[in-house]
Order: structure tokens, then C-alpha cells, then sequence
């Protein structure tokens, strides 16, 4: 199976739906008309985190979902779903956050039932965490980093690093620094991501393409500025976790920004250091 993309539902303030209980909500991930997942019914609370994830294909990550939200009445043998909110959800746009979590407020969808016209925030909020879920034969690879800065414009700034990889077509973080204060050969945590297993030989059939970028930023990160970045094949980063002379074969086509490969050291098994130099 291939990489998928999890999301994790809280909903929060929602509206008493029976006369004398809270509601029992159930919330239900729809693309376009079809039911793609549901989850389990919580009975008696306004605030709710299912247990129940909803997964999609990584392909889909920056498909547009909606996740309607329900209060599930079993009266006289029979069970109704009365609507309660909707909200449009992109997973994509949930990985662009440092926390992977994003707050909607529930609102009515016109054709669904409800108050199309209540107040913004009457019917409830919802929140949605995102992750990624690695097949079983993935790999985790460990990357160092070390940045020699150059410049009175970088020496007074603050600097981190995110590792992105492509999933669905998009590139989306799967691992941020810490905030360095930049300084002569700042070294970063190290960063740890997962890759999907695949064979490092061009002539491989199973050497699958899977693109991976590193960029550098100065802070802070909500109002970060690009410093530099390499963009690469992950396969051509596993070669080099095995083989530093295959270093030199790291395209600078892929390069952005003012910066330099310096130098690869090999840690241990897929576990690498960078040398990289930024100037301003």
C-alpha cells in the first residue's frame, strides 16, 4: 500500500440538538457526493474527539473534502441523522501549519438542512490534525545540518530549516527546526523523515521518483524569508547516505537561493550530514 494521509476530527461548542440531552455527533468526510469514511456516534457531549481517523490516498492531498457533522437520533426503532455544520477541508493547507491542525467554525450547507443563516460560530468549531501514514516498508533517514552563514544581514538574524517531500504532488513539511540565532557553522537538531523503500539503482524498476527539498529560512516563521534550498530526487539523497563521492552528483540546477553544498559526512546507516554556506 502507498503512503496515505490521516486526519484526526475535534469538534467543540456544538449546538444542543435534543431537548434534554446534549447531542450525540457523528461526523462523516464526503468528497464531492460520495461518503468516503465515517466515524464512530459520542453520545451526550458538545465536545468531541473521535477516535475513528479518516484516511485518503496521499495522492488526494490537495483534494478539497468536506466533513459534515450530525447529531444521531435512535427514537421508536428507528435512527435519524439531524445536520448540525459543515466545513470545506484541504489537507494541504493543514500540513502549511507548524501545529498540522487547523480550526474551521462549523457552518450550515445550503441542500443539508440547518440555519444556512446562523451566526458565524453558532453551530460549533471543528478541528482537523493531519499526518502522514508511511507504508510498512518505508525507511526513516536521518539528516544533519550544518549552515555556515556570511553576511551582516544573516549573522543578526535567526534561522531554521524544513525538510519537505512530495506527497500527491504537492511538497509539504514533514519536519521543522528549532529557531537558531545564526552564527558561525550553526548546527540544526537533527531531522528525521520517512522515505518509501525503493531501490537506489537507476536501472531499478522499483527506483520510483520521490522528490525531496531542504530549505533554509530566516525567522520567525510567520514571517519567514527564504534563504536558500535544494531540491533533489530522495533517491539521489540515499546514494549519497551510502557513498559521499556520489555527493558532487547533486544537480545545482536544483539549487535556490545563495547557497553552496560544502561537504556530506556518512553518521551511520541512512544518516548523513550537510555542510551548507548561505551569504547575503
Amino acid at each position: 500500500d502507498g503512503m496515505e494521509v490521516e486526519l484526526a476530527v475535534r469538534c467543540t461548542r456544538l449546538p444542543k440538538m435534543d431537548m434534554t440531552s446534549e447531542s450525540d455527533p457523528v461526523a462523516v468526510l464526503m468528497h464531492g457526493a460520495e461518503e468516503v469514511a465515517r466515524s464512530e456516534t459520542v453520545e451526550n457531549a458538545s465536545d468531541v474527539e473521535f477516535a475513528r481517523r479518516f484516511r485518503v490516498g496521499a495522492e488526494h492531498v490537495g483534494s478539497l473534502y468536506r466533513i459534515d457533522v450530525f447529531d444521531k437520533d435512535d427514537a421508536f426503532g428507528k435512527t435519524r441523522l439531524q445536520y448540525i455544520g459543515s466545513a470545506n477541508v484541504k489537507a494541504s493547507k493543514i500540513f502549511e501549519k507548524e501545529t498540522k491542525c487547523v480550526r474551521y467554525p462549523l457552518e450550515a450547507v445550503a441542500g443539508l438542512g440547518g440555519d444556512t443563516g446562523a451566526a458565524k460560530g453558532a453551530l460549533g468549531d471543528i478541528e482537523v490534525f493531519a499526518h502522514c501514514v508511511y507504508p510498512q516498508d518505508s525507511k526513516s533517514y536521518t539528516f544533519e545540518l550544518v549552515v555556515d552563514p556570511y553576511g551582516t544581514k544573516l549573522l543578526k538574524s535567526s534561522l531554521f530549516y524544513e525538510v519537505l517531500t512530495m506527497i500527491g504532488g504537492e511538497p509539504l513539511p514533514c519536519f521543522r527546526s528549532e529557531i537558531q540565532h545564526a552564527g558561525s557553522n550553526s548546527k540544526f537538531e537533527p531531522a528525521i523523515i520517512q522515505l518509501p523503500a525503493c531501490s537506489t539503482s537507476p536501472a531499478d524498476p522499483a527506483c520510483e521518483p520521490s522528490r525531496v527539498a531542504l530549505k533554509i529560512y530566516r525567522g520567525p516563521i510567520g514571517k519567514k524569508e527564504l534563504m536558500g534550498g535544494l531540491f533533489c530526487e530522495a533517491v539521489d539523497l540515499m546514494r549519497v547516505c551510502k557513498d559521499t563521492t556520489l555527493f558532487s552528483r547533486l544537480n545545482p540546477e536544483f539549487l535556490e537561493g545563495e547557497m553552496k553544498l560544502m561537504n556530506a559526512e556518512i553518521r551511520g546507516e541512512n544518516h548523513f550530514a550537510l555542510e551548507i554556506q548561505i551569504s547575503t
